[in-house]
């Protein structure tokens, strides 16, 4: 009588790899799904102890927002974040972005410590997006609303549908263009799972899907920018004439 081998077959080797991959195929999309939720929550998280900054930093400054830091032309101090006085040309020294197209990125660095928000943040890893493509690099990944740069709070007539900071797109350079100009640029991110996060004026965070995200190139209204001022379901930029006007400031 003769004795069956202890060894598989090749038959045997081939449905095993082949119930491995169809496994792999499975699971490894919903551990990619699971790894972006969570830093999802975590850029959430960061961007809710960014709001509490932002209303730390109005109540010792008369209710007043910080300015909203434009890398490419900068004031003369109290921005949100810190950057280079520059010439206002494009490209100037400090700048993270170009503000011409394609709007590429630059090889600065953001300046957290040096700016307004951080005595009241004390850690530089909460401005950046875990899932932020440069923020690593730069050590940036949110922008701010550009038409509450220095703005009273008291103009703000809804907090809780006016966005103050955005998960920007790349490249991210802390001024978040939203204006009612139907051409405005800056974008919200893609990278968690085709949306990204927005911080808005009371504080609380919520998701957007970036189809339903109604500024830049995503604006359904190029002419009068209205789906940037009151569109039901959709963050806001200004609801009255004291946040309408976004300056380089």
């Amino acid at each position: 009588m003769s004795q069956r081998s202890n060894a598989f077959t090749l038959i045997e080797l081939l449905v095993v790899i082949a119930i491995i991959a169809i496994l792999a195929a499975i699971l490894f999309p919903v551990f990619a799904r699971a790894r972006e939720n969570a830093r999802r929550s975590s850029c959430s998280s960061n961007m809710k102890q960014l709001g509490l900054g932002f209303i730390q930093y109005m109540q010792d400054y008369d209710g007043r927002y910080p300015k909203a830091g434009n890398w490419q032309v900068w004031g003369n101090g109290g921005h949100w974040v810190a950057g280079v006085n520059g010439s206002g040309t494009d490209g100037a020294p400090g700048a993270l972005a170009k503000f011409t197209p394609p709007y590429t990125a630059t090889a600065a660095v953001a300046n957290i410590q040096g700016g307004a928000l951080y005595p009241y943040i004390k850690s530089t890893q909460i401005y950046v997006c875990p899932s932020s493509r440069d923020g690593q690099k730069t050590g940036l990944s949110y922008g701010m609303n550009c038409t509450l740069a220095a703005a009273s709070e008291n103009s703000v007539e809804s907090t809780t549908e006016v966005a103050l900071l955005v998960d920007e797109a790349y490249p991210t350079d802390a001024f978040f263009w939203a204006t009612a100009d139907g051409t405005a640029s800056d974008q919200l991110t893609k990278a968690h799972l085709e949306g990204g996060n927005v911080l808005f004026c009371d504080g609380h965070v919520k998701f957007y899907p970036y189809s339903r995200f109604n500024a830049g190139d995503n604006a359904t209204d190029a002419t009068a920018g209205a789906t940037k001022t009151r569109t039901t379901g959709q963050p806001r930029f200004f609801d009255s004439a004291a946040t309408a006007a976004c300056t380089f400031n």
